[in-house]
């Protein structure tokens, strides 16, 4: 058993770019994708069981695929956006055609000087998230720079020469909003 034990973290907390792969557009995680996670984990801890030393510079004859999943524990606890996550597992059993993997999923929690600071830079990050979140239309006007950018999109819009605004003139590569439609509207991962 000790020798198939394997331990991986996902940098969720860490690295915003792999964050971004495992949030929902509510702003919570991709159960799924941690589930994808988990399978070719258990398959990785399979191959590192079986790994035959004689020919280790080649690819594996064998074909391990996850057949069965026994029980899924859940914690009350959420899995957070925010924190790393750590798995580890081993093969408990293994037969003749099959083994059985036992996996743990946990959150990490900062340990030293480097994980503490990187920790503390996600937590600067997520409240930026935060403020930046709060610009929209519905709680903050356009700011100077913004009101500016809009009037120039504007003028683009008129016919320098005529004196009045009801003359427009439509910008290279552009369509009039009237003459647009939604036909279909998706909410998508951020990814």
């Amino acid at each position: 058993m000790a020798h198939s034990f394997r331990k991986v973290v996902i940098p969720l907390g860490t690295n915003p770019m792999v964050k971004e792969k495992y949030i929902n557009f509510y702003q919570g995680i991709r159960f799924g994708r941690i589930l994808e996670d988990l399978d070719m984990f258990a398959v990785a801890i399979c191959y590192v069981h079986s790994h035959d030393p004689v020919h280790r510079d080649m690819n594996s004859p064998l074909n391990i695929v996850t057949a069965l999943v026994d029980r899924i524990v859940l914690s009350e606890q959420p899995i957070l956006p925010d924190r790393d996550i750590r798995m580890q597992g081993k093969v408990t059993w293994a037969g003749k055609t099959s083994m059985e993997v036992t996996m743990k999923l946990d959150q990490l929690i900062p340990e030293g000087p480097e994980e503490e600071a990187l920790f503390k830079l996600g937590e600067e990050t997520k409240a930026q998230r935060m403020l930046e979140s709060q610009k929209t239309l519905l709680k903050t006007p356009p700011d100077e720079n913004e009101r500016l950018l809009i009037h120039n999109l504007f003028l683009e819009t008129l016919d320098p020469k005529a004196s009045t605004f009801k003359v427009r003139v439509k910008p290279e590569r552009s369509v009039w909003m009237e003459d647009t439609i939604v036909k279909k509207l998706v909410i998508c991962f951020p990814e």
